[in-house]
């Protein structure tokens, strides 16, 4: 036959809800501590790969050691354009395959000059999409 000690069972479901209800009343609290973002007006940055340059685009160099183990390959740049056109940041979102040529085209990007982007006729900051392609003819 079993038995069971009711006492000691009751005790622990006591315990248990005690414990359930001060969790719950310190997540409360925390959640009511954390500020509330909003987000930003005009916070949208568009992303385009209409690329307007200011003055000549100075193609990017073949790596001669990229041209000797004869590696060819399509590089996807990003930029991020500041409401001047001028560049934050620039990152290769597609790459090659071939360390050589990616670099190649950062290095490349980097040098060039871009008019700023309009949204809605006003200077925007903007991501642009730039693709260089590495081809041995």
């Amino acid at each position: 036959m079993l038995s069971l000690n009711l006492t000691k069972v009751k005790i622990l479901e006591e315990k248990i809800v005690k414990k359930t209800e001060v969790k719950q009343n310190s997540l409360s609290n925390k959640a009511d501590n954390i500020k509330k973002d909003k987000p930003k007006e005009n916070s949208y940055i568009p992303t385009t790969t209409e690329v307007k340059l200011k003055g000549d685009k100075t193609p990017p160099h073949y790596p001669n050691r990229a041209l000797k183990l004869g590696q060819e390959g399509k590089v996807l740049v990003e930029v991020l354009l500041d409401k001047d056109g001028k560049q934050i940041k620039q990152e290769v979102i597609n790459s090659s395959g071939y360390v050589l040529l990616d670099k190649a085209a950062l290095e490349a990007i980097k040098k060039w000059s871009f008019l700023p982007h309009k949204l809605q006729g006003e200077n925007s900051k903007a991501f642009i999409q730039i693709p260089i392609e590495f081809k041995i003819s």
